[in-house]
């Protein structure tokens, strides 16, 4: 287990059944999250909303997904962010209290192998703020994208909207925590397809393949 000290935020023993990482990668539940925020720093910006999909069997649970805003103060939000996020200030102030949100999306993500893409940044804000800490581990996209390009397309950029263009996936909403989470979905089906090519098959195959 000790390849698994870096991919977990919690001790993996509290709830990660071990017997998972012998099944096959498409066969488990996944939950693909994206998070908006005021800037890239957990230490002084702040969560704007948080967004979910499901996947399940392979595939994209397009009935079970998750997408709220977070009520932040007014002085919050700068400008270059509503620019970015198109989030405005009506949105954001008609937004839930934060406590209540990370309730709830703790427990839509229960049970699910969360991922990501840039992922640690998202975690970096989640982490410290949810009631529980992910215990499963947690998958980025951008390392997996990274390991399957490495050799025939070094130099291809690792941005969401390059790699679903590589990997000829259409575009959903950029810059909206909903329409990227799914389009992530879309790009880890792909890649999950892709490493099965190289016989990378199961959840604990995938997980060395991609730390290393």
């Amino acid at each position: 287990m000790s390849f698994l000290k870096g991919l977990f935020s919690a001790d993996p023993q509290i709830n990660f059944p071990e017997e998972m990482l012998d099944h096959d990668a498409s066969k488990l539940d996944y939950v693909v999250i994206d998070c908006e925020m005021t800037g890239l720093n957990p230490k002084k910006d702040q969560l704007l909303s948080i967004a979910a999909v499901k996947i399940s069997q392979g595939k994209i649970l397009s009935n079970q997904n998750f997408y709220k805003f977070i009520f932040q103060a007014e002085e919050t939000l700068r400008e270059e962010t509503i620019l970015i996020h198109r989030l405005n200030h009506q949105k954001v102030s008609e937004g839930r209290n934060q406590t209540t949100v990370l309730e709830e999306f703790s427990r839509f993500c229960h049970n699910c192998i969360p991922l990501g893409h840039f992922f640690n940044i998202d975690l970096s804000f989640l982490n410290p703020l949810l009631p529980s800490p992910f215990s499963y581990p947690h998958l980025d996209t951008r390392t997996i994208a990274q390991y399957l390009l490495k050799q025939n397309h070094p130099n291809t950029a690792l941005q969401l909207e390059v790699l679903c263009d590589h990997f000829s996936i259409p575009h959903f909403e950029a810059h909206n925590a909903l329409g990227d989470a799914t389009s992530t979905a879309c790009l880890f089906l792909k890649l999950l397809s892709e490493l099965r090519k190289q016989q990378i098959v199961s959840l604990h195959s995938l997980l060395l393949s991609t730390n290393t």
